[in-house]
């Protein structure tokens, strides 16, 4: 009986865990085929502690280049290196 018990609270904490997680945060398959594997107990809980989630987010996209050159560091760098007239 406690086991299920134990079983059943493993299997809700995951699924909360599993909506409250960002979704970039969370592996493939996505939030909704994890949300149905946590149900299953005992291995669904398991697999998402063990897989489920990312430790950082996905990154993202980066500017290749500064969008102006107030913000470049190299250019600005530039600027200190020649006197005023």
């Amino acid at each position: 009986m406690i086991f299920i018990a134990l079983m059943a609270l493993l299997s809700i904490w995951a699924l909360v865990d599993v909506a409250r997680t960002p979704a970039e945060m969370v592996t493939a398959p996505g939030k909704l085929p994890w949300a149905l594997l946590v149900v299953v107990p005992a291995i669904g809980p398991l697999a998402w502690m063990f897989g489920g989630r990312r430790d950082t987010p996905l990154p993202t996209a980066v500017p290749v280049r500064p969008v102006a050159p107030d913000d470049d560091p190299d250019f600005l760098r530039g600027l200190d290196d020649h006197p005023e007239d």
